[in-house]
């Protein structure tokens, strides 16, 4: 059978009816455009949450763990069911695993927020956007190869 006509059978615009039989690059690139838009809804979350706290008069590095805890978790529901389709049930360990790498981006963006604001004599805004965009990398990396590992394909499976 050729491939076009393997392709034309999987139904679908272009013969492709799911993200799982697109080629490896597709299988990289749709996680990824998922992750940052869930990311950004992430964000707004982040820096509502952020913004209202230290204008209540929440200290500035509490509100910084509040707000990133309160993304997470709406992270941790969008990317599980969404983004990688997670389907392990790996329960604990994966929530576990999700946590810790959420704390580690937590950490990094913290310090570098500080440094931002304290060191550098950045205003919390720009400070809280550039320790934003750094640690986001970290939470991507964990979250698509430790904590929700999409199937590689081998085999047939390869296109």
């Amino acid at each position: 059978m050729s491939n076009s006509r393997n392709l034309s059978n999987q139904g679908g615009p272009g013969g492709l009816s799911s993200p799982d039989r697109l080629g490896s690059r597709g299988n990289r690139l749709l996680p990824l455009m998922k992750f940052g838009l869930v990311g950004l809804l992430n964000t707004g979350v982040d820096f509502a949450a952020f913004l209202l706290l230290t204008e209540a008069g929440v200290p500035y590095l509490t509100a910084q763990v509040i707000a990133f805890l309160l993304g997470v978790l709406n992270s941790y529901f969008l990317n599980r069911s969404w983004t990688f389709r997670s389907r392990t049930g790996r329960g604990t360990r994966e929530i576990a695993r999700f946590f810790l790498i959420n704390l580690i981006s937590l950490a990094v963006s913290t310090v570098l927020l500080q440094w931002a604001h304290s060191g550098l004599g950045w205003p919390l805004v720009t400070g809280k956007l550039a320790a934003t965009f750094a640690s986001s990398w970290i939470n991507y990396a964990g979250s698509r190869y430790w904590v929700f590992r999409l199937p590689t394909p081998t085999g047939s499976e390869k296109s």
